[in-house]
């Protein structure tokens, strides 16, 4: 017990090593210094341009740009790896690494690691912005990722993540890339106040993501709008899906979507505002769907999937369906602006149902070609004969309460 006791008095009075501050100004002290700190230590970058041929770090330390000095390999290599727990890059601009058809060559990517902190940066002209694989407990803060896509085929994503848990991608503008951001096998991550427009496919791409929440983000001007596939239990609210326009565009993709909501969202001016393709214990609340060619299309498998208190407004067609429902209730408490009816009795809430789906786009759905008839005679005929028929509309897919007044929110 006494050999213990000295032993601990011995390391406490051993003087402990302290974090050290290394300055560099030139590309070979870069490169240097990388090799020479040591975990803690912190790395300050002076302004200038630092060709690099693909840093690695693999030790626990701070790279800090002062005024965003320039990082590039000129075409030929990744510009940052990051292979150490507890590192963090921030304040750089990291250009044109160039691209492949061999390797997913990013402006940083991190490998295995958790704990990184990617903030403030201006990341442009590369085939992957950032790149995370494999990584826990990660944060991209603050940065503006800017590609340079052509096609699909020689472009990668602005955020990419696999395998990934816990990540936070917060506060990020994004463009020109394949799709915005996109997650594959990612869990419990939060996606929150980014803008992602005018990229070649998605704004935001989830593959087999689950427990992930997106809140007050823009996605507009994007080729094909923003996709959510084959995940559970996802939560999207307060975010804007717009300008989304295009033979296959959609403000909101849902596919083999299950147990998930959708909770105050602006979904405007898009070919097809959300489009539900195998959902089942899906809530669409509180949204205002407003001005898109389809408000929502049902186009195949459907249940428990229901829709209330959202607000459709200035749509083509505010809903079509071409799709098996198993739920009588898809429909309930919505506003619909064409709902011509009446409320004798002052409770806001119509007194007789409303069938929101036309057989006219029904129509348009099944035969496309046939759009170039849109808002002619033989259509208006053929809504107005449902009118006369209600029941020639899928029954499924009634507004037994249907709203007077539009819903007014109080956004967060």
């Amino acid at each position: 017990m006494l050999k213990l006791l000295l032993i601990a008095i011995l390391i406490a009075l051993i003087p402990q090593a302290s974090a050290k501050n290394w300055t560099v100004a030139t590309s070979k002290e870069l490169i240097k210094n990388l090799k020479q700190a040591s975990t803690g230590d912190s790395i300050y970058v002076k302004p200038g341009e630092y060709v690099v041929s693909g840093i690695i770090i693999d030790k626990a330390i701070k790279l800090i740009g002062q005024n965003h000095p320039r990082l590039t390999t000129n075409g030929m290599h990744e510009i940052m790896t990051i292979c150490s727990n507890n590192v963090t890059i921030n304040g750089f601009s990291l250009n044109n690494c160039g691209i492949s058809s061999t390797e997913d060559r990013a402006g940083v990517k991190v490998i295995n690691s958790n704990n990184v902190i990617i903030e403030n940066n201006y990341i442009f002209n590369n085939l992957f912005g950032i790149y995370l694989s494999n990584c826990h407990n990660c944060t991209v803060k603050n940065n503006l990722i800017i590609g340079q896509a052509v096609s699909e085929g020689n472009s990668g994503n602005g955020i990419h993540l696999w395998h990934c848990k816990s990540i936070e991608i917060v506060n990020n503008n994004i463009s020109k890339h394949r799709d915005g951001i996109y997650f594959e096998f990612v869990s419990n991550s939060i996606i929150s106040n980014n803008e992602s427009h005018n990229n070649l496919r998605y704004g935001l791409h989830f593959m087999f993501s689950n427990q992930d929440t997106y809140s007050h983000n823009s996605f507009w001007q994007n080729g094909a709008g923003v996709a959510v596939m084959y995940s559970s239990n996802v939560t999207m609210e307060h975010n804007t899906f717009t300008q989304n326009i295009g033979s296959s565009a959609y403000g909101l993709l849902l596919k083999e979507i299950s147990g998930s909501k959708i909770v105050d969202n602006i979904i405007k001016n898009n070919t097809v505002g959300i489009q539900c393709d195998g959902t089942a214990n899906l809530s669409v609340n509180e949204n205002d769907i407003w001005e898109n060619g389809i408000g929502v299309r049902l186009s195949s498998y459907s249940e428990n999937t229901k829709f209330s208190l959202n607000n459709f407004v200035g749509n083509t067609y505010d809903v079509s369906s071409m799709c098996v429902l198993h739920n009588c209730k898809t429909f309930a408490r919505n506003y619909f602006a064409n709902n011509l009816g009446f409320d004798l009795n002052h409770d806001c809430i119509a007194d007789l149902p409303f069938q929101p789906v036309k057989i006219s786009c029904i129509i348009i759905d099944n035969n496309p070609a046939i759009a170039i008839l849109l808002n002619s005679p033989l259509l208006a005929l053929i809504d107005l004969i449902q009118l006369m028929v209600p029941s020639l509309a899928p029954t499924e897919l009634i507004d037994t309460t249907p709203l007077m007044k539009a819903k007014i929110w109080q956004r967060q």
